[in-house]
């Protein structure tokens, strides 16, 4: 049995163990694009496992830099975590997963994440899971009369004219939505992730400018973006999506997107039928370096104190354990930093309830209830901290991110 790196002139035989791995999950373009035209794949970052004198094993890690606080970590997408049929129950898959966490480690990434159904086995190997929203959207058969034209126009995307304009309208509606991918101008256009959905359908124009887009189809939504100060776009794109729905006979619409997403509103709004939501729990994340990662995060937690105009008299310590680091913060004065202080609060908290304080998903005061039934008390001046520190937000992780 040998672990190391996928060779160049395997990847054929690595396109045929994936399809032989998943059998019917995914189809065998969705492999090759991954291999031949992902502009974001290194070989280091595909990990195998060859024995008698074949690829048995593999796992890969895919370079997916987000957004958490308005601030750039690195994130590793685990993916293609198989193990051929004659080969399973040997351990191979849990190796290789150690070895890409080693590989995130020394490559400086801050977090991990993958999609996967063993949750199980993943949390074992330190993944817990995270909420991912969806929801159906009726499709009515007549859509109700517009007070008047709105100052919006919508048409169809044209990569040639359009990318820029579009790329800026992601870029300023997720500057501050937790987990959303920070995308590079190849990323957009590379075949891999047009081929998952990164390609926009409908745009709403203004005054000659692209202000807003939709990607997706009349059966499907999957992103939906718009510049600052434009979120009336939404309202004429919505119109424009569910006429083409009722033209394709669609009874639902299916939206991966957040439930506060204001897209999901003026759908709300159009329909006499209640939208029907739903939560996933298929994503899972966990923490690769978390001292990297709180260092990262410090000037958004500076922000936040100065902007509550919080100023801690006495220095308060707070520290977090996840998969064997710990990181304290201290916060002293209107700033706070991350110290190797043993903390006056250790908030021994699970990857999920980290994850979800990290990323705006739940409050401290969401949590409290249920950190109080495993004896964990969160004395009040450090539960106003939290507060600040760790604010609601939005999440969001768009599907044609996905490896």
């Amino acid at each position: 049995m040998e672990l190391r790196d996928v060779r160049a002139d395997e990847l054929e035989k690595l396109i045929e163990h994936f399809v032989l791995a998943f059998q019917d999950a995914a189809p065998r373009e969705r492999f090759e694009r991954a291999m031949y035209d992902d502009t974001t794949l290194d070989l280091s970052q595909l990990k195998v496992i060859v024995e008698d004198d074949k690829i048995v094993s593999a796992v890969r890690v895919a370079n997916r830099p987000v957004r958490i606080g308005g601030v750039r970590v690195e994130m590793g997408g685990i993916g293609g975590v198989s193990t051929h049929p004659d080969y399973r129950r040997r351990g191979y898959s849990t190796r290789l997963l150690e070895a890409q966490v080693t590989y995130m480690e020394e490559q400086g990434y801050d977090i991990s994440m993958l999609f996967g159904g063993l949750v199980g086995f993943y949390r074992r190997t330190g993944w817990d899971c995270f909420p991912e929203h969806s929801c159906s959207v009726p499709v009515p058969k007549a859509l109700r009369a517009q007070a008047g034209d709105g100052p919006y126009t919508v048409r169809q995307y044209e990569e040639a004219t359009d990318l820029p304009q579009v790329m800026r309208c992601y870029d300023e509606y997720n500057a501050h939505k937790a987990l959303a991918m920070v995308r590079h101008p190849e990323y957009w256009q590379d075949k891999h992730s047009q081929y998952l959905g990164c390609r926009p359908w409908l745009v709403a124009m203004k005054d000659g400018e692209v202000c807003a887009y939709v990607s997706g189809s009349p059966e499907a939504i999957s992103e939906a973006c718009c510049r600052d100060g434009h979120v009336q776009a939404f309202v004429t794109l919505a119109e424009a999506i569910l006429s083409a729905a009722m033209d394709a006979e669609v009874e639902e619409l299916t939206c991966r997107l957040p439930f506060s997403h204001p897209l999901l509103a003026v759908f709300g709004g159009a329909l006499d039928e209640r939208i029907s939501h739903s939560v996933h729990e298929g994503m899972m994340l966990r923490v690769i370096n978390l001292r990297s990662l709180f260092d990262k995060l410090i000037p958004a937690f500076n922000g936040r104190l100065q902007q509550a105009g919080l100023a801690v008299s006495q220095p308060l310590t707070v520290g977090f354990d996840q998969v064997g680091q710990r990181a304290t913060l201290r916060i002293h004065g209107p700033e706070a930093r991350v110290c190797d202080d043993e903390p006056e609060l250790p908030l021994d908290i699970s990857g999920r309830e980290f994850f979800l304080l990290a990323c705006g998903a739940a409050t401290i005061d969401e949590l409290a209830e249920t950190l109080a039934l495993r004896g964990i008390s969160i004395p009040q001046q450090y539960r106003k901290l939290l507060r600040i520190l760790f604010p609601k937000q939005e999440s969001v992780y768009y599907g044609c991110d996905h490896f």
